[in-house]
């Protein structure tokens, strides 16, 4: 811009000289004019950048970070549900469960891939009380059994607190007591940090469950109940 303002002054001059105008009075006037087109190329920069940092988030939506860390829009489908993990990238881990077969009498194992999760051994109990995938097996626990808190101690002790429904609908069908308790047990010992499993029923240690299994102890893991 100076030098632009520099070339004009140097014409005008070469034209007070040859044509005898009023030099001074045209220098004032460009020098008017030039500082108000800067005046206002400034000012205009000025407000373009507040405008770009006042809009920079403007049109984005609102980001929310579920429970396993990933994140999804606010309002959508995925923000609103806890089982998006694998379809949001997350990680997913395989875990070994175990059902029954349609007699009830033998446990067998089935793999499935579940969202990767800090409370892994909440999440298999969670899937073994939703039931198998395959549809030759059973699931061992009555329907209605609800997992209410699960804590594994220092030295391996997993201690498993199910709704009453574990205990009252078992004795309703045709589940049996052993396969139901040790389909838990199995399970929850597949994980190398559980080597014993203690079970309560809505808070408070019991006895037994129909009166074929001792649960006053700790229950250790039984392979001879699993069909290979």
């Amino acid at each position: 811009m100076k030098k632009i303002l520099a070339i004009i002054l140097v014409c005008l001059l070469g034209m007070q000289l040859l044509g005898g105008c009023g030099i001074t009075e045209k220098v004032g006037q460009l020098r008017a004019a030039f500082r108000d087109k800067e005046d206002a190329a400034d000012n205009g920069a000025d407000t373009g950048e507040e405008q770009a940092n006042n809009g920079e988030n403007a049109g984005l939506p609102e980001v929310v970070i579920l429970p396993d860390g990933s994140s999804a829009a606010a309002g959508s489908e995925a923000a609103g549900s806890a089982q998006t993990t694998a379809a949001l990238g997350g990680e997913a881990k395989s875990v070994i469960l175990y059902f029954t077969d349609q007699d009830g009498e033998n446990l067998i194992a089935e793999e499935r891939r579940i969202a990767k999760v800090e409370g892994i051994a909440r999440a298999s109990i969670e899937a073994l009380l939703a039931g198998p995938v395959n549809a030759d097996l059973q699931s061992a626990l009555p329907e209605g059994t609800r997992l209410l808190d699960i804590n594994i101690t220092k030295d391996g002790l997993a201690i498993v607190d199910f709704s009453g429904d574990l205990s009252e609908n078992l004795k309703d069908s045709n589940k049996k007591e052993k396969t139901a308790i040790y389909a838990i047990v199995n399970t929850l010992t597949e994980f190398p940090t559980v080597k014993k499993v203690e079970i309560r029923i809505d808070g408070k240690k019991i006895n037994t469950l129909s009166g074929k299994v001792k649960l006053d102890q700790d229950l250790f893991r039984d392979e001879s109940l699993v069909k290979k």
